[in-house]
Formats: structure tokens, C-alpha cells, sequence
């Protein structure tokens, strides 16, 4: 998931330069409503991967301390699972949804994002199978596929995942400690908030952000009709 995140928020950002070509005010307008969506969704993904690795550090902390409450970590992990098939439903539904924004934008990061969208196997869909099968994947090497996308370092591309709805033991605790002290989610996360920074900044510099609640509101009210 966390890897996921990341591999988005930069396609989108190496995107943005093709934006200055484009003159008609509506199109621009239509368009920065389309990648702003994105950036809230991918934000709202980020908060929920923080939830999950805050859990599992809290988790790593019960055990040390012997607290007893310790195996039950697995059953608080089942809501935190919800939310993110839940994130990676709205992030797939919003990238289908401005895909042709995505390609006016810059047909390199469309085609970067293909992997995680495309109408066939895709990322997302084994990410949310895997949940939805009562494990939590933590990247997306957990998944149905024996090659990672393009652009994702083979190193990164782990099998880690962690059953939900279930009592945690030793075994568990090993896994997650090892996964916390090899793979840094912390630092990943915090290297992502300042991505989406970043993008937010750069979409602000090249969209009015009055334009873009506007043609959101647009949107709404034709969604109503």
C-alpha cells in the first residue's frame, strides 16, 4: 500500500510540466478539479497506511512490555483493513474516472499508472483481494503477479502481509518486527506526506485553487441532477 502510494504521487507530480501547454481556461479548469481529486484521495490512502503502521508499532511496543492484550493487535487491524479496501476502491474509481485527464496531463504517467488500473490484473484489485481474503498486505508484493510494475525497484518489492480477524503470535511478532526494522514505514510515510506536499504546491501553482472548488461544485451539482 505504502509503495503503491508512492509510485502514484510521483507519476502525477512528473506530469504536471505538460500542463503549461494548455490555454483554454475551461480545459484547465476541468482538469485541476480531475488531479485534485486524486491528491485527496491518495492523502485520505496516506492517513490510513499511517493508521496501520502506528498500530503495528503499538503492537510491537504491547509485546515488549508483556502486555497481555498483545494477540488481540490482529483483530484491531481488521477495521483499519476495511478502511484501506475502502481507500483503494475511491483511488481506483477516481483514476478510471479522470484517466483522460491523466492522459492530456502527460501520457507517460498515464501509462505508469496502468499497472494499478488497468481493466484486467491489476494492483489494486490484488491488493483488495488479498484484504478482502483476511490478510493485510503492507506493499504490493502480496500479490497475484510474479513481476512488479515498471519503475518499481525488484527490492522493493516485498511479500508482506499480515492476517487480520485472528490472535497474533510469536511468529507474528517477529514478522512485524522485521518488517518495521528492514522496511521503515515511518520513513516512507513521512517521504510521502512531503510528496503530497509537494504535488498540492505544484497544483496550486498551476490551478487557481477558487477555479478548481468551482468546477468541483460543478460537478456535484450535475452528479445531483
Amino acid at each position: 500500500m505504502i509503495e503503491l502510494i508512492r509510485v502514484l504521487v510521483e507519476a502525477l507530480t512528473q506530469g504536471l510540466p505538460g500542463l503549461r501547454g494548455i490555454r483554454d481556461d475551461a480545459r484547465r479548469r476541468r482538469l485541476g478539479a480531475a488531479l485534485f481529486m486524486i491528491y485527496v484521495r491518495l492523502s485520505e490512502a496516506m492517513m490510513t497506511a499511517d493508521e496501520i503502521v502506528r498500530l503495528l508499532e503499538d503492537y510491537v511496543a504491547a509485546v515488549r512490555r508483556d502486555d497481555p492484550d498483545a494477540p488481540r493487535y490482529g483483530y484491531r487491524l481488521t477495521p483499519l483493513a476495511t478502511k484501506q479496501v475502502a481507500d483503494l476502491n475511491r483511488i481506483k474509481a477516481v483514476l478510471r474516472e479522470k484517466s483522460v485527464a491523466l492522459h492530456v496531463v502527460s501520457s507517460d504517467a498515464y501509462m505508469k499508472l496502468g499497472p494499478f488500473v488497468g481493466e484486467k490484473s491489476n494492483a489494486l484489485d490484488s491488493l483488495m483481494r488479498v484484504t478482502r481474503g483476511g490478510q493485510l498486505p503492507l506493499e504490493p508484493g502480496h500479490l497475484a503477479r510474479s513481476e512488479p510494475p515498471p519503475d518499481i525497484d525488484r527490492a522493493r518489492w516485498p511479500q508482506v502481509a499480515f492476517p487480520t480477524a485472528q490472535d497474533w503470535g510469536p511468529e507474528i511478532s517477529l514478522s512485524v518486527v522485521a518488517y518495521l526494522e528492514a522496511r521503515k514505514p515511518r520513513d516512507q510515510i513521512s517521504e510521502i506526506r512531503d510528496a503530497l506536499a509537494a504535488l498540492r504546491a505544484a497544483l496550486e501553482a498551476h490551478f487557481p485553487v477558487k477555479d478548481v472548488l468551482l468546477e468541483l461544485g460543478d460537478v456535484s451539482v450535475d452528479e445531483e441532477r
